[in-house]
């Protein structure tokens, strides 16, 4: 009955007019809590579901931290009714107002959903649409913690508020750029318009818009993109000095940036007579000045905002011409035209994971064409050596980000006991953007990497990654049972035993008959296919097909049930094969397992891993006086959530150990560098930390999450929980240090 009742509701999506994927996407995410729409019509079907991802990108209208809070219910859609029902929206009282948000059901269906149709979007051709102003400027909204979600789909009616209001108050030209923006996301069905009414209409989007910035600022020739980035850095520090001006009279007591008092000093010159200034000491980061003439003060302050408006839409439409003449009640106030005089020097490269951060350097005038900087060069700041120390001919040097001081931090493996290195922080912390960017600077120095990604949010775009997709019926695929004549250590049996193992880890509640059991079948199997001991018969292929024939016949009914979704998902078999001399050859190789149930993920990486790792140990150990880092490391093998691959109970004996336990210790010897992430600390137990040199903890989710990490790397509870994303305590033995990670958006290519 369960399973006419899913095949009707499958019918029924597909008559709502969801695509093929998208189907799979809502029953594989669903589970109970969208089985309960089965009794709705088609059309209902669809007027409910489209009100969940609604919802879902609309509830970012009110934020806190980043995070949707939700949106009033008297703005929801029909729809939201059913929603609620069905546990899959829940309505909360914020500050008297009933929001709507979706619960943990709610969200995973919707993110699955709107994730497909950011992969659908041509983001190309979007590129080519837009001026790369627009998603530099969003992106640097953030200030420094989350991309800007909302903003205004009209002009804004008063001047300030958020950064983007400032911008488009009173400024048709970015108005009309920004709601072409957000029109654009909309039709993709991946951004909302929200009408709030009275308070007006706002673009929406969830919080896979950082993806789309990341995606349209790739697509932007080098050169370019550093000169856009060096006109939106010049705005964010004017932004940032007239708020400033216009709320404060001394820093009183806070230390301002040397670079906000230069522009705080500029900016007080053109004031002058309004303003006088009292003292200024950028070593000690104090300002003090007194305002003459308030009347006059406010105005030339105004003037000074709408400038840099217009002298921002100038570079979003050349045709358009700044004429300012500010009609002051003080007429010896005068407010150049041409824009404002700057500090000479060049723009520094972002380094938020939003893309932007307030700017650390002296900036570039905007008036006047904004040079391209010099190629980002990286110099060898040695963060993990001592200062005294020699840095090695050719070393391998990856660059993670820049230090609360402004150093730029870099990791050097070869430097260390080992290649190894863990990421520890909770959602949204900046993980899967950290382990892109040091898959990224090892590709640059010409080490190939493996990513093994379990979510399919990894990949990123770079001419020289290959993504391998698992899923049923694929095209690639990987045979465990597979030999080589060449690697003589995997024999039948090792083959036989780590399937076994790996299947065992899978599933636990294999008995020990049943596991016995199947290795019988195995054997036996490699004998029909006639593959012995003699590595000259390895050329033959053992077929899985062959193996789930026997697997049927077998006696115990329950060894069938275990396995079957092997064989329905065709897991070991395909028309192209994935093998490990594909992953040793230089670039990134991508294998992406979210297409697959989340027990065939991991047993795939298991046992995919076990080949890698034996197939390495077969080339030899690294010899011990290797004096390069070319010589020292054959492969980075990345994996995210790789908790999914540790033994939890260190504390116990167990007949298997996890892949990564297993190897852990050794692969070093063969040449390989672990870069693991997960959420907690305690995913990774005592064997495996032991044999991690670096370790990056970044933001944590909630207070027990920080109480567990904190302990670990002895920082407070509360430093956790006020990271930025792309921030993080960078451990090195007794060394640790603040960092913030540089962005690939930020990164040449």
């Amino acid at each position: 009955m369960q399973a006419d009742l899913r095949g009707t509701f499958s019918e029924k999506l597909a008559a709502a007019g969801f695509s093929p994927d998208e189907v799979a996407l809502i029953q594989e995410n669903g589970g109970i809590a969208v089985q309960s729409l089965a009794y709705f019509s088609s059309p209902e079907m669809r007027q409910i579901l489209d009100a969940l991802t609604y919802i879902y990108a609309a509830q970012n209208i009110v934020t806190r931290d980043g995070r949707g809070m939700g949106i009033s219910e008297r703005f929801c859609p029909p729809g939201t009714l059913a929603l609620k029902k069905s546990g899959l929206v829940n309505v909360e009282v914020l500050n008297t107002v009933k929001v709507i948000h979706t619960t943990s059901s709610g969200e995973q269906i919707a993110r699955a959903v709107m994730r497909e149709r950011v992969h659908r979007l041509d983001v190309a051709a979007f590129a080519r649409d837009i001026n790369p102003l627009v998603p530099l400027l969003v992106a640097a909204s953030s200030h420094g913690k989350y991309v800007q979600k909302s903003f205004s789909a009209h002009t804004p009616v008063r001047d300030g508020g958020a950064f983007l209001d400032f911008l488009m108050y009173q400024n048709s030209v970015l108005t009309h750029h920004f709601s072409f923006f957000g029109k654009k996301l909309v039709d993709a069905r991946i951004g909302v318009i929200v009408d709030q009414g009275n308070e007006g209409r706002y673009f929406v989007f969830p919080p896979e818009v950082v993806e789309i910035i990341n995606s349209l600022l790739h697509n932007v020739p080098d050169e370019q993109l550093r000169h856009y980035i060096a006109i939106t850095e010049h705005v964010r520090r004017k932004y940032i000095a007239l708020v400033w001006l216009g709320t404060a009279r001394s820093s009183g007591g806070d230390v301002l940036s040397p670079e906000l008092v230069a522009d705080l000093t500029t900016y007080l010159e053109q004031l002058k007579p309004v303003a006088e200034v009292l003292r200024i000491s950028p070593d000690h980061g104090d300002i003090r000045y007194i305002v003459r003439n308030e009347e006059g003060y406010s105005h030339a302050l105004a003037a000074l905002r709408q400038l840099l408006r217009k002298e921002l839409a100038a570079h979003l439409d050349p045709s358009f011409h700044a004429e300012i003449i500010p009609d002051s009640p003080d007429s010896t106030v005068s407010i150049p035209v041409e824009g404002l005089p700057a500090q000479p020097g060049v723009p520094h490269v972002p380094t938020s994971e939003d893309l932007l951060t307030p700017p650390q350097e002296p900036h570039t005038p905007l008036h006047n064409p904004v040079p391209v900087p010099p190629a980002y060069e990286v110099p060898h700041f040695p963060s993990v050596r001592a200062p005294d120390e020699p840095e090695r001919a050719e070393a391998l040097t990856v660059f993670l980000g820049s230090s609360r001081e402004g150093q730029k931090v870099f990791w050097a493996p070869g430097d260390l006991n080992n290649g190894h290195c863990i990421l520890i922080g909770g959602s949204g912390a900046g993980k899967t953007e950290t382990l892109r960017c040091i898959a990224r600077e090892l590709d640059r120095e010409g080490f190939p990497v493996l990513m093994i990604d379990f979510h399919g949010d990894m990949a990123f775009p770079t001419r020289r990654l290959s993504t391998y997709r698992i899923r049923e019926g694929g095209e690639y695929y990987f045979n465990p049972l597979e030999l080589d004549p060449a690697f003589t250590e995997i024999t039948p049996l090792r083959a036989t035993s780590d399937f076994v193992d790996a299947i065992s880890i899978n599933f636990p509640t294999l008995g020990i008959q049943q596991r016995r059991a199947i290795k019988g079948i195995l054997k036996e199997a490699y004998q029909r296919a006639g593959v012995g001991l003699d590595p000259k018969t390895w050329v033959r292929t053992l077929d899985f097909d062959a193996v789930q024939d026997q697997i049927l016949a077998c006696e115990d009914e329950t060894i069938p049930a275990y396995l079957e979704d092997i064989f329905d998902y065709r897991l070991f078999t395909g028309r192209h094969k994935l093998g490990i001399k594909d992953v040793l050859k230089e670039g990134i190789t991508h294998v992406n397992l979210n297409a697959l149930p989340e027990n065939l993920r991991y047993l795939f990486a298991d046992l995919f891993l076990r080949r890698l790792f034996y197939s390495l140990q077969a080339m030899g150990e690294i010899p011990r006086d290797a004096a390069l880092d070319r010589e020292r490391f054959r492969l980075f093998v990345i994996v995210d959530e790789a908790k999914l691959l540790v033994s939890q109970k260190s504390g116990q004996k167990q007949a298997i150990k996890a892949v990564l336990n297993k190897y852990a210790t050794e692969m070093r010897k063969f040449g390989v560098g672990l870069i693991l992430a997960s959420q907690l600390i305690s995913h990774f137990n005592d064997e495996i930390l032991a044999n991690i040199a670096v370790k990056f903890c970044m933001r944590t989710e909630n207070k027990k999450q920080a109480q567990e990490n904190s302990r670990f790397f002895e920082v407070g509870e509360e430093d956790l929980m006020n990271l930025s994303p792309g921030e993080g305590i960078l451990s090195i033995g007794s060394e640790k240090l603040n960092i913030r990670v540089l962005p690939l958006s930020a990164r040449d290519s």
